[in-house]
């Protein structure tokens, strides 16, 4: 508990409104310490070498020992902890690295939300037109083709088809019920029903792998899914997407861009704690310039950007 030599605020040399310094807390702990121990120690002392004492001697010696306890159990713990979190979150944390980290996390938010556009955009394109005349065969030609192209992927890619099945898999099972997969649709649904659409488009898309007939979706279904569904050969039906059907969704006023304001509405359906400053990060951090609003192009250059960056975590 000794001063330490690190410094503290620049200016102030105090942690937010704090009167003291964290040198002179650091310094009156130690005070307090060293105190303790000469009242310890003078009791005892007087105990040994003091054999009459009256009873107003007797009740204060008494009121000092059951002030030991008091200061060794409550007192100085509770400085010690306020003293550790000035320490290393106060003016010692490191604010660079704490932006990054809620940039980050930011950044996966929508990383996933690209994995769903690219779903939903294959359910439309794909799994839906071929649902009415598909029978056992095609569907496990279609599972299999999907399995191999997810066993062709990078470790990072892997991983991320194993979280976002943890993540749909709500009861943890080991499978995703049609149920189970709707809840994250119901945003991008359009419709007068949403809840309806979000269905049909689970339905559709575990249809469209379901070989065995068990009308949901384990993880080697789920994988070869997700494949299918973010393979190359689909890349261009989600760049249409995402300008003719996603970006009318987030561009409320129907005026052709898409401010940041919208934007962060949109992501807030989906999580809270998303604020404006985080979107307009991550759209500088793209562009290399501020933006206060985005074109359909850009709308769309930037998040097939985002979707080629692998999905860290949700």
């Amino acid at each position: 508990l000794r001063p330490s030599k690190a410094k503290v605020c620049e200016k102030t040399r105090k942690v937010g409104k704090s009167l003291i310094s964290l040198l002179a807390y650091k310094e009156s702990v130690g005070f307090i310490g060293m105190w303790q121990a000469m009242l310890t120690t003078s009791m005892i002392i007087s105990a040994v070498s003091i054999t009459s004492q009256t009873w107003l001697q007797l009740a204060l010696d008494a009121i000092a020992w059951a002030e030991l306890p008091v200061m060794l159990l409550f007192v100085v713990p509770d400085l010690i902890q306020k003293l550790t979190i000035l320490n290393s979150v106060g003016c010692r944390a490191d604010k660079n690295l704490i932006r990054r980290v809620t940039l980050d996390s930011k950044e996966s938010l929508l990383k996933y939300q690209m994995h769903l556009v690219k779903m939903a955009s294959f359910a439309q394109r794909v799994a839906k037109p071929s649902r009415a005349y598909i029978g056992q065969r095609e569907k496990q030609k279609f599972f299999n083709t999907g399995l191999m192209l997810s066993e062709h992927v990078t470790p990072d890619e892997s991983h991320t088809f194993a979280q976002l099945f943890a993540t749909w898999d709500a009861d943890n099972n080991g499978n995703v019920e049609q149920d189970e997969l709707m809840k994250h649709f119901v945003h991008l649904a359009r419709g007068a029903n949403p809840s309806d659409a979000a269905m049909e488009m689970a339905t559709d898309l575990v249809t469209y792998v379901d070989y065995d007939g068990a009308d949901e979706l384990n993880f080697d279904k789920c994988r070869a899914l997700i494949a299918l569904a973010t393979s190359a050969e689909h890349k261009q039906n989600v760049e249409q997407d995402l300008s003719a059907i996603f970006f009318p969704m987030i561009d409320d006023d129907g005026n052709g861009f898409i401010t940041i304001d919208e934007f962060t509405c949109w992501l807030r359906k989906m999580s809270e704690g998303v604020e404006h400053e985080d979107i307009a990060n991550l759209v500088f951090k793209h562009f290399g310039t501020g933006k206060g609003s985005l074109l359909p192009a850009e709308f769309v250059d930037f998040m097939m950007h985002i979707g080629r960056s692998n999905l860290h975590h949700h």
